[in-house]
């Protein structure tokens, strides 16, 4: 049951003993942190397990819980020493964990079934459906999505029987839910799981192709995809009357002096809402200090509706405040020195940097000694020492880079509060005996694999085609694939789809050999969702129709479903977008509908990482299993709910668009007419030349995707995969390896990526 709450929680990041110490003293109600090994915040500071029992019983002494992040992706290698990690975890606190992971989820509750566990914001919850699931899975809380309006929150608030926490303050994620691949894709360091190296923070120009001709659409490199830091006080009445249980700050990286000041902040407007029933003022004083702490440009993200306005495409990275001009450049603070007048809209003092924007760049000024003059209201002039005077000019831009005072205000929530940290002498047993947890690793085939030799088995494989819009259907069924995945989400929500019954009808009956899959979207809001149901349901009564579900809200609409029409069956595909990274994950999803019918592995997980999954999956019996990697073709590494062509604007429909960064590596962009950008990776995905590393790890399905490519050409490169598949089969290796060193050159096949198959992801 849903816990009764008189106030809502304030939830404050830790990413060290300062930061708790910080958040517990600034009034944080409960603190979530990371253990160093398992944390989607990996280059934080995070905890080893002596500070982990430190902080807990530090929090506690002060009546404040302690949430651990454990946020992300696991891999079969690392389950073993997760358990051994939680079993012990557990003896210290049980407050809560934050996952993303549904094997995690699986061992949770399987051995610790009384410990709450709260979703991350990655598991992308944002319909009904999907917190419907939340609680049948048993989950105590949920971190919405943040591409959340208030009033869609509301909606999810009604009747709910798990909390709801959202985000309130801090950075956010382009891509949708945090869900991001554009991070390991270009540089190999996985977003989900906490290494994210923050490629939307980069510039990029946004540049328009037809053809051959190519044309700029900006003046200059710009920041397209870095998002506006959050910032509810300004509509904190609205956030708490919404429904919310929790609002969380985010900033595991961020300073002490940061999770001091944020949280101190919030705290107070907080409790005026209930003093004075959401009758309150904000103090301009309040909104310089969090404005100064640390942060980008603010705003409301997407609860007031406003996406237009989530980037600011001319700043990335703290700004400080901007607090005036210059007004004159001369001498005059002491001994004829070189000097500047500002007229400020806000007071300076000694200790305080400034960052002047220069017609020569951004300089910054440490104030040693000033003299103040002409204090006008808010206004005051200063007349400020300087080493140079030749770089400054009237009218120069003004910033404080660094509030000394308020650093000291910071400092003060901390500083004076000992951080001592001591071995433990306790011996630690656990909630589980060694010999249970060996066990339950036993029973699904973990850690029980010899080497993962690359080799054993040719052949067996098919192709699976993905197209984008009905009218290409009838052109892909002569394509030599086994699968054709009908990925037109629009299509499908507009009822085209479904209205085509008696055309679906006769393409099924007509083409019993191939598998027609229905792709179905994974993000999805409630008002999406009714109208998805209607249409699932009239495709349900055409016998053969499989589905593709990557929406944890479209598993429950399907269960809803088949309890009145028994022809559903287990004609289900697992989308990639669910990132199964591991075998209890795999194995949770497949029990959803009482078994589905094949998964798409993570796009982040090595050939060696999946076989050791499929090895342990097949013990369960299912050796008609489809396991399935995308092959070849354009990957999506972020879906955003944001426009970068803001809508309106003038542009060549005949163009392609693309985002292009500073070593020309060029990322198309694709909206899809209902709010939401599609950001595609600058080279396609290739396996054809590893074939026969690839049939080694038992993998039994290839994904080609035509997204960029016509069906004419999509045709050639099914073929040439069936050609190099059989002549692995039938003639061996070296006779493949002959074959495909002559499409070496070919245009379909050059210029591309491996993926993750042979590096892997950090």
């Amino acid at each position: 049951m849903k816990e009764s709450r008189s106030t809502i929680e304030l939830v404050a990041p830790v990413g060290g003993p300062k930061q708790l110490i910080a958040a517990i003293n600034a009034g944080a109600d409960s603190v979530y942190l990371g253990y160093k090994n398992y944390s989607a915040r990996a280059f934080a500071e995070n905890f080893n397990f002596d500070q982990l029992r430190w902080a807990v019983e530090r929090a506690h002494s002060s009546d404040v819980k302690v949430y651990l992040t454990l946020n992300t992706i696991i891999k079969d290698e690392e389950i073993p020493d997760l358990i051994g990690f939680l079993n012990n975890y557990f003896d210290i606190c049980t407050d809560g964990v934050i996952i993303q992971d549904m094997g995690l989820l699986k061992i949770l509750r399987d051995l610790y079934p009384r410990v709450p566990v709260h979703t991350s914001t990655q598991v992308n919850i944002h319909n009904s459906l999907s917190l419907g699931f939340a609680a049948q899975c048993g989950f105590s809380r949920t971190v919405l999505a943040r591409e959340m309006t208030v009033d869609e929150i509301k909606g999810l608030s009604r009747g709910n029987e798990v909390d709801l926490e959202i985000f309130g303050h801090g950075s956010q994620c382009y891509s949708f839910s945090g869900i991001c691949y554009f991070s390991s894709f270009t540089g190999g360091r996985s977003g989900n799981r906490g290494r994210c190296a923050q490629p939307c923070r980069m510039k990029y120009q946004l540049v328009g192709v037809n053809g051959t001709k190519t044309r700029i659409l900006t003046k200059k490199p710009s920041f397209f995809i870095s998002k506006n830091d959050l910032f509810t006080l300004t509509i904190l009445p609205q956030v708490i009357r919404s429904g919310i249980d929790a609002l969380k700050i985010e900033g595991r990286m961020k300073t002490p002096e940061y999770v001091a000041i944020i949280t101190k902040i919030y705290r107070k407007y907080i409790d005026l809402y209930y003093k004075y029933s959401g009758k309150f003022n904000i103090e301009r004083e309040d909104v310089i200090k969090i404005k100064q702490i640390v942060s980008r440009e603010l705003g409301t993200g997407y609860y007031e509706g406003h996406f237009k306005d989530i980037v600011d495409p001319d700043r990335s990275g703290s700004i400080g405040n901007f607090i005036g001009r210059i007004k004159k450049v001369g001498y005059g603070v002491k001994n004829r020195e070189p000097s500047i007048d500002i007229l400020c809209r806000q007071p300076i003092r000694s200790g305080d940097v400034l960052e002047i924007w220069t017609k020569k760049g951004n300089k910054r000024i440490e104030i040693k000694s000033l003299i103040a003059s002409d204090y006008a209201g808010i206004k005051c002039q200063y007349k400020v020492e300087i080493d140079d005077e030749k770089v400054f000019s009237p009218k120069d831009r003004v910033f404080k880079y660094f509030d000394k005072k308020l650093d000291e205000e910071a400092k003060s929530l901390f500083r004076y509060d000992r951080v001592k940290i001591s071995p433990s002498k306790k011996d630690i047993k656990g909630i589980h005996k060694k010999n249970r947890l060996k066990k339950y690793l036993e029973e699904y085939g973990i850690g029980t694999t010899a080497a993962c030799d690359v080799g054993s088995r040719f052949g067996g494989i098919s192709i699976t085609l993905k197209i984008y819009s009905l009218e290409e259907l009838k052109e892909a069924l002569t394509t030599s694939s086994e699968n054709i995945i009908i990925s037109s989400q629009n299509e499908l929500l507009d009822g085209k789809i479904s209205q085509s019954g008696s055309y679906l009808k006769e393409i099924v009956s007509a083409n019993k050999e191939k598998r027609i899959i229905i792709d179905t979207p994974y993000i999805i809001y409630d008002w999406e969702m009714d109208i998805l149901k209607n249409q699932l349901e009239n495709l349900f009564d055409i016998n053969g129709i499989w589905l593709r579900i990557s929406n944890i809200g479209v598993f429950e609409c399907v269960k809803e479903i088949k309890k009145t029409k028994r022809s559903v069956g287990n004609k289900v595909i697992l989308g990639d977008y669910l990132n199964i990274s591991n075998t209890l994950s795999a194995t949770f999803y497949d029990c959803l509908l009482n078994g589905a019918a094949g998964l798409e592995f993570s796009p982040e997980l090595d050939r060696y990482e999946i076989k050791e999954i499929i090895h342990s999956f097949k013990r369960k019996d299912c050796e008609n299993y489809i396991f399935s990697i995308f092959a070849h073709g354009f990957f999506k590494v972020i879906t955003a709910r944001h426009e970068i062509l803001y809508p309106g604007k003038k542009r060549n429909s005949r163009e392609d668009i693309y985002l292009t960064d500073k070593k020309d590596y060029m990322f198309r962009v694709v909206e899809d007419g209902r709010g939401k950008t599609g950001i595609y990776n600058s080279k396609k995905i290739c396996t054809l030349f590893d074939l026969d590393k690839i049939s080694g790890s038992r993998i039994n399905n290839l994904v080609i995707d035509n997204i960029f490519t016509s069906l004419k050409d999509t045709a050639i490169v099914i073929k040439t995969y069936k050609h190099a598949l059989e002549l692995l089969q039938k003639k061996g290796p070296g006779i493949y390896k002959k074959y495909i060193k002559g499409l070496k050159d070919n245009p379909l096949f050059r210029d591309y990526s491996r993926g993750h198959l042979f590096r892997g992801v950090e």
